[in-house]
């Protein structure tokens, strides 16, 4: 190759580069490298956020449903999602509004208010997304654990709706035990709901949440030595774990 064809390959090899950068259909168009938002589909996050606002309650649950899987790259979607949780009338919506804001964590946070109402929407697929969401927050959602201990008592909780290997009411007791680490706020309750207990699973729960607030548990000791002896073998040894937790010095 002679010197004047290396030349001109070189010079359309960098003029291709730069039409791939500021050609606004490119892949490469400039835009797309230096906004890091992820996508969905090739839509970035304002796109969905707005199609929130169709009229289409199955355009609305798409667009949900691309925010969550973004999930934290979409924080700037939280108060939208929030509003579709607490005020649409579909429940599909609700159901995958909740289940976005459980995937955009941290940032869920400032939806606080509406999953909190929504573990006691009419539908139970809303319940166990918003609960799910509020497990994952963690500590974050302490101001939620009232309307926790109340639906830990709702019978209707008592449910996995053939979709989780877990219930609410399960899913409930451990979001209360990583909320109320520390603090003996929940131990009342998950000692009432332990002693009238009627499933391995659900025993389970509790003794895992009583571990996790630790310390401020020890009122729930006999309850836990009892169980020492339970045929459960995976019961017996959470049952040790959580009086290790709960006795420490």
């Amino acid at each position: 190759m002679t010197w004047n064809r290396a030349f001109w390959l070189l010079a359309l090899v960098l003029v291709g580069g730069v039409l791939a950068v500021v050609l606004p259909d490119s892949p490469f168009h400039l835009s797309r490298i230096l906004v890091s938002d992820k996508q969905y589909q090739g839509r970035g996050t304002g796109y969905w956020i707005g199609e929130l606002s169709s009229s289409d309650a199955a355009v609305r649950a798409k667009a949900s449903f691309a925010l969550g899987a973004i999930g934290p790259g979409a924080a700037d979607a939280v108060p939208a999602l929030a509003a579709r949780l607490a005020e649409d009338t579909d429940a599909k919506v609700r159901v995958d509004a909740a289940l976005a804001l459980a995937k955009i964590i941290p940032a869920a946070a400032a939806a606080l208010p509406a999953l909190t109402k929504a573990i006691e929407d009419d539908d139970h697929f809303v319940r166990m997304n918003a609960t799910l969401a509020l497990f994952r927050l963690g500590k974050d959602a302490k101001p939620a654990v009232p309307a926790l201990l109340k639906g830990v008592n709702d019978p209707s909780n008592r449910t996995n709706l053939n979709a989780w290997q877990f219930t609410i009411q399960e899913l409930m007791i451990g979001t209360l035990g990583r909320t109320c680490a520390g603090t003996d706020e929940a131990v009342p309750t998950l000692i009432d709901i332990l002693k009238g207990a009627d499933t391995t699973e659900l025993r389970i729960a509790v003794v895992q949440a009583l571990a996790e607030t630790g310390v401020s548990a020890r009122a729930a000791a006999p309850e836990l030595r009892a169980l020492l002896t339970h045929r459960s073998e995976v019961l017996r040894k959470c049952c040790e774990e959580a009086l290790k937790n709960i006795e420490a010095n």
